[in-house]
């Protein structure tokens, strides 16, 4: 993998430029992560997005406190 050129810029001091320059590699990454999640759109990531009733249990499988 190639490592990121920094770009000079009239207004900002040389050693801030990597403050600059780093976030375009997260922003290229989130967007293939975001096109992945769209072609597997149909797989459930989260147990919350399956449709159950959660309840309590009876007060006879319950546990005493001792």
């Amino acid at each position: 993998e190639a490592k990121p050129q920094l770009k000079n810029f009239s207004k900002v001091k040389s050693d801030d430029r990597h403050n600059i320059q780093t976030h375009v590699a997260y922003l290229e990454l989130l967007r293939k992560v975001q096109e992945h999640q769209a072609d597997t759109s149909d797989c459930q990531w989260s147990p919350v997005a399956v449709a159950t009733v959660l309840t309590p249990p009876s007060s006879a499988e319950k546990f005493a406190n001792p």
